[in-house]
Order: C-alpha cells, then structure tokens, then sequence
C-alpha cells in the first residue's frame, strides 16, 4: 500500500515537473526536488515494510525455498524501478553538469545538492543509524551505480567514495568508529571521504601493497604513498589499506588533519571531475581503534568493490552506445547513414553484445552477494569482462564518431578516458 501510494504522488509530481504550466511558472525545479523527497520517504517505508516481509519468508522458509534462491532473477521489484528512476534523474544532472565539472576537477555544486535530495547514504547506512539499508543491498547500489556512471563517470566516483567509506565502517568499523561517524552520514549532507587504496608501483595489487603499519606502542605508525584518491582536496577522512608486518592488507581510518599526511593534487587522464590526488604518509600515527578490524575480510571487501567498478563500467559503457548509435543512423556518407555499412553495422552490433555480457555478469554477481552465497569468482569475471570489453567499447565509439570522437565537442573522448581507468579501481568503491 505505501508503495503503490509512493509510486502514485510521484508519478503526478513527475507528469506536472514536465508540464509546460511548471516552465512557464518557474516550478520545474521545486516540483524536481518534491519528487526527490517523496520518493525519499516512500522508500524508508517501503524498505521496512520489505525487510519485515523478508524477515517472515525465511523463518518459514524449507528447504525447496532455500535451494530456489540460488535462481539468478533479472526483475526488478517496484522499490529498485523507483531507485532507478530517481538516480536517472540525477544522472541527467550529472551529464549536463560534466564539463563543469571536468574543468573545475570536482562535482558542480549542483550535482552536490541533488545527490543530498537523492539521499545516497540512506542505501547503505544501517536502520539503527537512521538509515534504510537492507540486509544485502548490493543488487540496489549497483543499479545505481549503473545510472551516476551514464550521466558521468567522474563525479559518479566521487559521489559514491563517501558512500563506500560508509559501507566499510558499517561493516567493518568498530563502535568507536561508528559511533563517531555514522551520525555525520546519517544527517544526510554530502560528507567528502575517499579510500586510499592505488599506488604508483608497475606491480601493485590491492592484496599486495607497498604502504605499511608498524605497531608502535599504544598506536599504528602508517608509510607509504596513494594516488588515484578521489576528493583528496575535500576528504574529511580516508580508509588507507596498508599491511601489518607481512600480513594481509588492513584499512585504517585516517582524519585529514593527522600530522604527517600530505596530500597532492594529481590529475590524471581520465576521472578528472573526481578531483584524483595523492597521499603522502610519513610516520602518520593513528590510534588501534581507527583499524576497521571488526569481522574484516580482504576477499568480500574486494569482491564488493570489484562489482561496483564494473557496474561504472557498465553505465559509462552504456552511455556510449546510447550516444553512437543515433549518431552513426544520422551521419551521412555517400547519401545514406553510415551504419547502413556492414563495417559500422556490425561494430555496433558488437559494442551492445559485450555490454548485455557485461552487465548481466555484473547483475549475477551482486545477485549471489545478496543472497548470501559465494561470489569472489563472479566478482572477479565481471570485472575482468567490464575492464576489458568497457575499454574496447570506448575505443570503439571514438572510431565510430571519426574525427568527432577526439575533439571535446563530443562525450565520447571522455567517455573513452574514463574507461581506461577500470582496471585501476578496485577498492575505491563498494556495494
């Protein structure tokens, strides 16, 4: 029942947002933003009411129900068609702030305010921190991971690194740390944080990193040095991984302020509008209790964040075809539209096959994360898939645009730019 009212009070609020009585009377805007908010209400309540129902089901669940979960179901319920088509509306916002924002190397302020309204952080801030978060919302970060990357892969990063550092103290932060920070996120404004995982070795992995934390007395001494930091110039705090002794990588929560950090602004090819930096740590001393060591496992958090960098894969990937496709049935050579040529026909042919591949991998793999089964292997062919085949989608949408794909005029230069860095994500986001 609050759903069905939900979608109805939007759907009216939408259909007058789009009026020309909204345009003619400068409404358009307020009328946006209302749909922001009911929706934002409509989904805490009908998240409780599906986390009860989900709650019931597997109380009574047998042992046919358990073995059915393992089906991979592509449908979206009535809550994730409303998610989406809200991050829809935001990434709209996104695409049409890009070049701002590609110029100033930081989200539009815009694009801030309308993620506020959206309210990013209720997904995957606990119920008891005032959030809305389910008990598995991967499928639903993913979603609307996909649509921020349409609209533009670089503040799409930097709209979804605070939501990540959320993530990973809800699940791995100790009460110090939640208690500490969970409220900041929870009253709803836009709060910069990053994670500081990438560093600048030929060989780096995340599983293997060169910066270290040597237990010095009462506290942690952390060296080493990050790039690829999105918001470096704006992060309260960032999640650095470093390794203890020979030991595994660890994230330790490191506040800005904390003597001994230096950070560097360091633009990169791609991603510029996430405003990448660099992390300088020299004897940076933290206490034991910044360490997210509460049931804390290298390969989830990896295999978490492995699907969110494809699923930007996936939406900036997307973003390409939509725009190739009409300008390939436009473009004119020799009296007709280009695509009418095998060469160009098939080649797009291609880019919509491997980006189905793509997301579907993706889709099956947040799927399993949800239902509490295995997913690293899943996680790990998504990524590699998106990596690979986003990259060629790229170079294949410059190709198709001609001389247009390398002048800024067109999207599609930066579109390719962008995915070239998807191999070189993994850590900075999480669903």
């Amino acid at each position: 029942m609050t759903l069905n009212a939900t979608g109805i009070a939007l759907s009216l609020v939408n259909r007058f947002a789009g009026s020309e009585l909204a345009s003619r009377y400068k409404l358009r805007k307020p009328a946006e933003r209302l749909a922001y908010h009911v929706t934002r209400t409509g989904f805490r309540l009908a998240t409780s009411g599906q986390q009860t129902l989900t709650r019931k089901r597997r109380t009574h669940s047998s042992a046919a129900s358990k073995e059915n979960r393992k089906l991979f179901d592509l449908s979206l319920s009535e809550e994730q068609r409303l998610i989406v088509e809200n991050a829809k509306r935001l990434a709209s916002t996104l695409r049409a702030q890009s070049d701002q924002a590609e110029i100033a190397h930081y989200p539009t302020e815009t694009v801030i305010s309308e993620s506020e309204a959206l309210g990013l952080n209720l997904f995957v801030l606990p119920e008891a921190w005032g959030g809305i978060s389910a008990e598995a919302p991967a499928e639903t970060m993913t979603l609307i991971t996909e649509q921020l990357a349409w609209g533009d892969m670089g503040q799409a990063l930097a709209l979804l690194a605070p939501t990540a550092c959320l993530s990973a103290i809800s699940r791995w932060g100790n009460a110090a740390l939640q208690a500490q920070w969970l409220p900041r996120f929870a009253e709803g404004h836009f709060l910069p944080a990053a994670m500081a995982i990438h560093e600048n070795n030929v060989d780096f992995s995340p599983e293997q990193t060169r910066c270290t934390a040597t237990r010095h007395r009462k506290s942690y001494r952390l060296n080493g040095q990050k790039t690829l930091v999105p918001l470096a110039q704006t992060a309260e705090f960032f999640l650095v991984s470093a390794r203890i002794n020979k030991n595994t990588p660890a994230l330790f929560l490191v506040e800005r302020d904390t003597k001994g950090l230096q950070i560097d602004t360091a633009p990169a090819m791609g991603l510029r509008s996430a405003g990448l930096g660099t992390l300088i740590l020299s004897n940076v001393q933290v206490s034991p209790d910044s360490r997210l060591d509460r049931n804390f496992q290298l390969d989830d958090w990896l295999s978490r964040s492995r699907i969110a960098v494809s699923a930007l894969a996936c939406g900036t990937s997307q973003a390409v075809v939509d725009f190739t496709i009409p300008y390939c049935n436009e473009r004119q050579a020799f009296g007709e539209p280009i695509s009418h040529r095998q060469g160009v026909a098939f080649l797009l042919a291609d880019m919509a096959t491997e980006l189905d591949g793509m997301r579907l991998m993706n889709w099956r793999a947040s799927s399993r994360c949800d239902h509490q089964l295995s997913f690293d292997r899943e996680a790990w062919l998504a990524h590699t898939q998106c990596s690979d085949k986003g990259m060629l989608i790229g170079t294949h949408g410059v190709q198709l645009l001609g001389g247009h794909g390398f002048v800024k005029e067109y999207p599609v230069e930066r579109w390719y730019r962008d995915l070239r860095a998807i191999s070189l994500l993994s850590g900075s986001v999480l669903v």
